[in-house]
């Protein structure tokens, strides 16, 4: 893996830790956030996810939400 891959992954690992360890759940969820957004979050960091079943993934971004597609 390389280094910047790495990186990235941490970043994620560090976003997921912060929403859990301060309780940011239901703030996202005052906010209107849903779980797609805070997965758009982390395709922004991270880049785009592997679908399970599939080697390529292909993500539309609307106005309003991120697809993803396998």
């Amino acid at each position: 893996m390389s280094v910047v891959l790495q990186h990235e992954h941490a970043s994620v690992a560090m976003f997921d830790h912060m929403v859990k360890a301060n309780n940011l759940s239901s703030v996202f969820k005052k906010y209107g956030f849903e779980n797609a957004d805070l997965e758009f979050i982390k395709e922004q960091i991270g880049g785009p996810r592997k679908c399970a079943d599939r080697k390529v993934s292909f993500a539309a971004i609307t106005n309003t939400s991120c697809y993803c597609w396998p």
